[in-house]
């Protein structure tokens, strides 16, 4: 079964999708981000992770089935199969502010 990936707002327009789905899944979030920044290239990890670090930029949110990376287990939050009928989803979403 695989995961279903969303790539929200500038992070989606750097990939040049928005969804995918990857089957087998990649066993952790980190996972998963090194294997998106090796299919993107280097823009797509300059747009998530901050300049020198592995550390994700201030405003990129990633939810694993709703849930904050940062309330979970962080880059090693794992991704499991069919932890729920609606769950396989994770999404990557840059935070923006205005007015």
């Amino acid at each position: 079964m695989p995961v279903k990936v969303l790539l929200h707002s500038k992070i989606g327009d750097v990939a040049g999708q928005r969804e995918m789905e990857l089957d087998p899944p990649p066993y952790t979030v980190g996972d998963l981000v090194r294997e998106l920044s090796r299919r993107f290239g280097p823009r797509f990890s300059q747009s998530i992770f901050k300049q020198d670090s592995s550390s994700l930029q201030d405003n990129v949110v990633i939810l694993v089935n709703g849930h904050s990376i940062k309330m979970l287990q962080g880059m090693e939050t794992p991704i499991a199969i069919g932890d729920r009928v609606s769950a396989d989803t994770l999404d990557i979403l840059e935070v923006v502010g205005g007015g």
